[in-house]
């Protein structure tokens, strides 16, 4: 090859020299990371970031921070310089908001512009401390619990409220951590996670201004202070408290005084009263055990008790061989019964008590395997159930210590005399407060979980029934349940297999037989001319069974004995009879709804008899055998526990006010209105209430619309159709009784006083008595034979009434 193929040409390199000097090195403003803050105050604090590089244009002529309030993001307002070039750097910003999310960046700048950090952020501390912290005089009897008051700042999102036993609160709230609250001292977080003993417990955060502390001990001086915040969640841009005392955060109180000292936690005996749970020397009860030594216990930690705010205990006696002392070391001075050793090693009294030793006290055998050793209980509520951190010893929580090792309700789910989901947290249906002192310990009580909507599996959820009974109409008297009246009911409570099985099992109120119902839910479809058969059902074996004349029979009823109950007050308040409906519906009666057994309106199927009127509504104006009969729930509603509607009717009547009233003048239209509202879902209101010529459509009697004596609320009746149908008042002037009284719209018997208007004591038919009524006669005391006749206070003193317009 020719030699000067390989040498570039002189001006091949003067070219290539000029590309490379007309092409410009890469330039940008600065680069800026890590926003940082710290000091902050209410009004200020120390921001920074770094500059990491000069965007390849030096130098970095300014350097600062920007910030804006938040939500905002990127901000570019509010900009200070600090400093040039490259590196980290901070600076004081001042004249921020109080109690407020600022939003900030660090900012560079060189020849090509400016260059950001991202966004950091953080709350200013509130403007103020929480002043105005008091605590509600003691009451002698209630050293157990203390009610605490403050004011919150208007430019803060809630307070954070700590209580100290026996020495002034030191710790404080570290900004950026969220602490648990529990109103019951020791149960929340502490400020100082490696406190022992005299720890600053966390009993409230939020934005409320009061809670009552819970769980105290007697005869201690405790004390309150109270940190305002701003903001949320951990780390620097987190929560931000105010540390500063005022002097009008702190308040203290001195708890009343009980002779019981063992509650004072490994303070020894000092100053106790032996004999309060011993009994004298070579006599019977020297050492208390099992039933014995729980009624010693239950004699002060129980509801109202001395050591109330110790839990209302449960008594765990099942098979004869656990009692309060099988797990609680009775004794504080008895260390090494409280001592234990967890599974990390750490070394520390166990809570509440509990014995470290339970082994001691608790022989398994007969189950399968003796109890487990060491129990651990040193934190709340993360060692207690069961162990979710290791399954090998030293670590045994307090249910596990049995439980797991036995064949009698294990949490393992492996036993055979239980229905248990494995590794499921026993608490959650197995308190150690029960709510009854008699009760079976490890029975959470209805009434804890359906205070709730609760899942049923299916995604079907359940309602929250508990506060159902303190509507306008509920079955509990005074609308507080308890879980013994739930068992009044539910077959769930004497058989754990039926429970979350997707169906509802009721009890037969007499005879205690169970009553299926195959449904989800508890319904009644009043679109269709056939009643259900567990409608029927319900009814006749549940509903009936118990509104009879001798109420609530089956022993149960009145088992265990603490519930003071009789048969016809089968719940807790004791208070009122159960309505008789059961005869009320006795198709025997010269009235009566069609519960028990059909009647015989002659209007409810179009026929040549009846001129081919039908006067009811849909389902209720049936095929003979289709719908003959209806039930408790075409006029009630289907929840049992309560509603919105007096009575638990479909409708609402205000029964109370019609009740209470001497006259008519006591009632307002708008009562007859409701009533006509109720009726109406069965009788046709255009037949029965608007319609002017009523017995040209076929009703039983004329004039109840706009006719001659006008007989609707419209046209000033304040009882509606209850002025003379089964009114539950009496507002005639007859001098004795005329029928009225509650229910009667079921049916019944009457038979007017011979010193009524009637002739020869007239029995009544169609429901009429009560309300302003003095007298009724049939068609038998009167001529021409079709004919009725009533009298009544305001309206008429008589009048005849064709009681059937069949042609």
């Amino acid at each position: 090859m020719p030699r000067h193929l390989l040498q570039p040409a002189p001006n091949m390199l003067s070219f290539l020299l000029l590309l490379t000097l007309a092409v410009p090195a890469y330039s940008a403003p600065p680069t800026l990371s890590t926003p940082t803050v710290t000091s902050v105050t209410a009004t200020s604090a120390i921001l920074g970031a770094t500059v990491d590089t000069d965007g390849g244009t030096p130098p970095v002529t300014e350097r600062g921070t920007v910030w804006a309030p938040g939500p905002a993001t990127n901000p570019t307002a509010n900009p200070l310089a600090e400093g040039t070039g490259l590196g980290a750097f901070s600076h004081n910003r001042t004249g921020l908001p109080p109690g407020s999310l600022i939003i900030f960046r660090g900012y560079g700048v060189n020849a090509d512009g400016t260059g950001y950090s991202a966004d950091g952020s953080f709350y200013t501390e509130p403007s103020q401390q929480a002043d105005g912290v008091t605590i509600d005089p003691v009451p002698a009897d209630g050293y157990y619990n203390l009610t605490v008051h403050w004011n919150v700042p208007a430019d803060a999102d809630g307070v954070l409220t700590v209580i100290r036993q026996s020495l002034p609160n030191t710790a404080y709230p570290a900004d950026g951590t969220e602490y648990s609250a529990n109103a019951r001292i020791g149960l929340g977080d502490t400020l100082d996670p490696s406190c022992l003993f005299y720890c600053d417990w966390v009993v409230y955060k939020g934005a409320g201004t009061s809670v009552n502390i819970t769980g105290l001990k007697a005869g201690n001086t405790y004390y309150v202070a109270v940190y305002a915040y701003a903001g949320a969640g951990t780390g620097a841009s987190g929560i931000n408290y105010v540390h500063a005392r005022s002097g009008l955060n702190t308040d203290s109180a001195t708890t009343a005084t009980y002779n019981l000292s063992h509650n004072e936690l490994y303070v020894g005996l000092a100053n106790d009263d032996c004999k309060n749970c011993h009994g004298a020397h070579h006599t019977p009860g020297l050492l208390p055990r099992n039933l014995d030594q729980f009624n010693k216990c239950f004699a002060c930690h129980r509801i109202g008790g001395a050591a109330a705010g110790k839990n209302n205990i449960g008594l765990h006696l099942a098979d004869g061989s656990v009692d309060c002392g099988s797990c609680h070391s009775l004794h504080s001075f008895r260390t090494e019964e409280l001592y234990s050793t967890n599974h990390a090693g750490t070394s520390l009294h166990n809570l509440s008590f509990v014995r470290s030793n339970m082994k001691k006290y608790i022989n398994t055998t007969d189950f399968g395997k003796d109890a487990l050793e060491p129990t651990v209980f040193q934190t709340r509520p993360g060692d207690f159930v069961y162990d979710n951190i290791t399954d090998t010893p030293p670590y045994n929580a307090a249910c596990q210590t049995c439980h797991t090792t036995t064949i009698h309700h294990t949490q393992t789910g492996t036993g055979s005399n239980q229905n248990h989901q494995s590794s499921a947290d026993c608490v959650v249906c197995h308190p150690h407060n029960t709510g009854s002192p008699y009760s079976a310990f490890g029975i959470r009580g209805c009434t804890t979980c359906h205070a709730s909507v609760q899942d049923d599996g299916v995604g079907s959820p359940r309602r929250a029934v508990v506060g159902e009974f303190s509507l306008a109409g509920h079955h509990v008297q005074g609308g507080t349940v308890t879980d013994s009246d739930c068992l009044v009911c539910h077959y769930e409570g004497f058989d754990a297999t039926r429970h979350r099985d997707r169906k509802i099992d009721l009890r037969n109120p007499d005879t205690g037989a169970v009553i299926t119902i195959s449904n989800t839910y508890f319904t009644r479809d009043t679109t269709t001319n056939v009643l259900e058969t567990w409608v029927t059902d319900v009814q006749n074996n549940f509903c009936l069974k118990c509104h009879d004349s001798d109420g609530a029979t089956a022993t149960y009823i009145n088992n265990p004995p603490y519930l003071v109950r009789s048969p016809k007050q089968p719940f807790s308040a004791g208070a009122g009879d159960v309505l008789n409906v059961f005869d009320q519906l006795d198709p025997g009666n010269t009235f009566y709804h069609a519960v028990r057994a059909a009647n015989d309106h002659p209007y409810c199927t179009p026929t040549t008899a009846n001129g081919n009127f039908v006067t009811m509504e849909p389902p209720w104006n049936q095929n003979p055998g289709d719908h003959d009969l209806i039930s408790c729930f075409d006029c009630h509603g289907t929840s049992g526990h309560g509603s919105v509607n007096q009575r638990m009717l479909r409708t609402a009547i205000d029964f109370a006010a019609i009740e209470a009233a001497t006259s008519r003048s006591d009632l307002s239209t708008s009562d007859g209105a409701d009533v006509e509202t109720f009726c109406s879902l069965c009788h046709k209101a255009t037949v029965y209430v608007t319609e002017k010529d009523p017995e040209t459509v076929g009703s039983n009697f004329e004039r109840h619309g706009d006719g001659k004596n006008d007989h609707r609320a419209a046209g000033g009746n304040q009882l509606g159709c209850m002025a003379c149908h089964a009114a539950p008042v009496d507002l005639g002037e007859l001098g004795v009784s005329n029928g009225a009284g509650r229910g009667m719209i079921h049916g019944g018997n009457f038979t007017w006083p011979d010193v009524s208007p009637t002739v020869n004591g007239a029995v009544t038919e169609f429901f009429l008595l009560g309300g302003p009524l003095r007298g009724w006669e049939t068609y038998e005391k009167n001529v021409p034979a079709d004919r009725g006749r009533c009298w009544a206070q305001t309206c008429h003193g008589s009048e005849n009434y064709n009681r059937n317009p069949i042609p």
